[in-house]
């Protein structure tokens, strides 16, 4: 029996969870510093997201990136760096029907369960609707619209087939994109 053991940190996690630990790093050295910190402690892979350094939200800025690597390079720990930001999911369902897959087989309800009340800061940017019960049972009600009776299995199915014809329009359409295989 093989007992190797690969450990995975998420230094930041995903959405909103500056709103629910006051230990969520945030900028870019708090989170290179976790990084490195998981790295010496036994992990071999620290999956990141960035952060907006002023609000905690999350943030997709190439340049908070660029200084989370530069740092952890410069630590010299051997940590490989699984970095994200939501990506072609996003462009493929939208907001709602993104979450709803997150949720599993009981998806949006589930979702909202979960990590409901993490989802308020971000809104709080805008008018913020109150997440009361009408408002929970519209978006439950819109996602099952959308996925018109398609299983979360479904979807998920249905979401891989297309982002990989995406990516080869993208590759047809940019042939400056050769060799994405393996890097999305």
């Amino acid at each position: 029996m093989n007992r190797n053991v690969i450990l995975t940190c998420a230094v930041t996690g995903a959405g909103d969870t500056t709103a629910k630990s006051p230990h969520v790093p945030v900028t870019p050295k708090q989170i290179a510093d976790d990084c490195i910190v998981a790295a010496r402690a036994g992990a071999s892979v620290a999956h990141i997201h960035v952060r907006d350094p002023e609000t905690g939200a999350v943030s997709h800025s190439l340049e908070h990136f660029r200084e989370v690597m530069a740092r952890v390079r410069e630590a010299e720990v051997d940590i490989v760096m699984n970095i994200t930001a939501g990506g072609l999911r996003w462009s493929l369902r939208g907001t709602f029907l993104t979450f709803h897959l997150a949720g599993g087989e009981p998806g949006m309800r589930h979702m909202l369960e979960q990590f409901g009340p993490a989802l308020k800061l971000p809104w709080t940017k805008l008018e913020a609707p109150e997440l009361t019960e009408e408002l929970i049972d519209r978006v439950i009600e819109g996602c099952e619209h959308q996925a018109a009776g398609r299983s979360v299995a479904e979807l998920d199915r249905r979401r891989d087939a297309f982002l990989v014809e995406l990516l080869a329009l993208v590759q047809h359409y940019w042939p400056e994109a050769e060799g994405l295989e393996g890097r999305i």
